[in-house]
């Protein structure tokens, strides 16, 4: 089960600090008095549960769930949104870094409360793919986004 919820990020998202890549392409951008985002949330359990209705698809992280997912959401994605109700995406070509971001938020941190239970991407893929996609456009750095 993934649960979105749309509202403007109030509670203290860091922005893009001096010296970070800028979007390439402004018109997929928004203003920061404009800015909103989709938090996309997951429960677990029943992707797991939903995931082993097809043997095929069952991620290894189901085979051995962290404690962690048992009682509480994760992060399935922070993706912009605006005033049309759609995602602009892939905004920049800013490559993902996986040690920067793993460094500042904590490896065992992330894969706790933003982890990958598709059995097509690992962790680290699939934060790849959220930042490339989604963050590139966000307006933020990567380790705010995570």
């Amino acid at each position: 089960m993934i649960l979105g919820l749309s509202a403007s990020m109030l509670f203290g998202m860091p922005s893009r600090a001096k010296g970070d890549v800028t979007h390439q392409d402004d018109d997929k951008r928004y203003s920061d008095d404009e800015r909103s985002y989709t938090l996309a949330m997951s429960w677990v359990p029943s992707l797991c549960f939903v995931e082993s209705l097809n043997v095929e698809k069952v991620s290894e992280s189901c085979y051995h769930p962290h404690s962690y997912w048992t009682s509480h959401l994760t992060a399935h994605g922070l993706w912009p949104d605006n005033k049309t109700g759609d995602w602009p995406s892939f905004c920049t070509n800013e490559k993902f870094d996986f040690v920067t971001v793993t460094e500042a938020v904590g490896l065992d941190r992330m894969e706790d409360m933003w982890p990958s239970v598709s059995a097509h991407d690992d962790d680290e893929q699939f934060w790849k793919h959220e930042w490339e996609k989604h963050g590139t456009c966000s307006n933020l750095s990567q380790v705010g986004k995570f």
